[in-house]
């Protein structure tokens, strides 16, 4: 069952992000097969299952998300949208950018996800959860498809984006509902980065503490992200298991060494249980905040 779950799992993982990143894994799987068919036929077998079908399952994955992208008769032409705020907005003046999940589409009930820009001079005033009113135009996701190139359609893929559009100017969007309940932690994440903006609103270094506290990457500038790229350190602005575990790390021992200060407490509940605990709850909370 291991080498079942071994070989799917690895399998989903890489498959869809690269060709570079297939070849490996199939080499790797190739080795590994090899390995355990001299040691157990058994394993090697279930190790074969394992990839043959994560195969299957992202090959239908990808065979129904290419039939919710928007085709020609659908792109260039105005739409009436009716569709929840899905992210926390980004706004460089005087484009406010954020990601939206439709209710209808040309008063059609159609859920597809769809990355907007809005040309908005004086703010971005839409709120995770919120329902609200656009006139956009659909235009199609490219991308190239030379290895090593920003490859939009995988991006989108990756994203589960169907499409991009940006607000018709000419029509007001509006506000119809706050649906509070939609997006719980992404309207966290957008309330606490609101409150610290306003607690520290002239902070030095807020793009920095916008891409690695809370996950924000667009609201990095493009200076500091080409200076992180000449040092080399491009891959630490992106939240990953680095970060996550270096969160858990600091409130386990910081919880563990005052936990000690208790006395008697300690022989009912064991310093190092509160600091496991301690880690796994900053953990998933900082994991739920930073967008992971």
């Amino acid at each position: 069952m291991w080498s079942y779950l071994f070989g799917f799992v690895c399998t989903v993982v890489f498959l869809p992000y690269s060709l570079s990143n297939l070849i490996i894994l199939i080499i790797f799987l190739i080795l590994v097969f090899l390995v355990s068919y001299l040691f157990s036929k058994k394993r090697a077998l279930l190790l074969f299952l394992g990839f043959f079908s994560a195969i299957v399952v992202v090959s239908l994955d990808a065979y129904f998300y290419r039939q919710k992208i928007f085709g020609d008769s659908v792109v260039g032409h105005d739409m009436d949208v009716t569709a929840y705020i899905a992210s926390v907005p980004y706004y460089s003046w005087p484009f406010c950018s954020f990601k939206i999940v439709t209710d209808t589409i040309d008063s059609k009930h159609l859920e597809r996800n769809m990355r907007l820009s809005w040309f908005n001079k004086t703010s971005c005033p839409v709120v995770p959860g919120q329902k609200w009113y656009f006139k956009v135009r659909a235009k199609p996701i490219r991308g190239l498809y030379s290895l090593g190139a920003n490859d939009s359609e995988l991006n989108a893929y990756i994203s589960n984006l169907h499409a991009a559009a940006y607000v018709k100017s000419k029509y007001i969007p509006h506000k119809i509902e706050n649906a509070g309940y939609l997006f719980p932690f992404v309207r966290l994440q957008y309330y606490l980065w609101d409150c610290y903006q306003g607690l520290c609103p002239k902070c030095h270094n807020n793009d920095i503490v916008a891409a690695l506290l809370f996950g924000l990457p667009g609201y990095l500038s493009s200076d500091k992200r080409q200076l992180f790229a000449n040092v080399g350190v491009s891959h630490l602005l992106a939240i990953s298991g680095l970060h996550i575990g270096m969160v858990a790390y600091l409130a386990s021992f910081s919880f563990s060494q005052i936990w000690r200060l208790s006395g008697d407490i300690m022989l009912k509940l064991p310093a190092p249980y509160v600091g496991m605990s301690a880690a796994a709850i900053s953990s998933c909370f900082y994991t739920a905040i930073s967008g992971f």
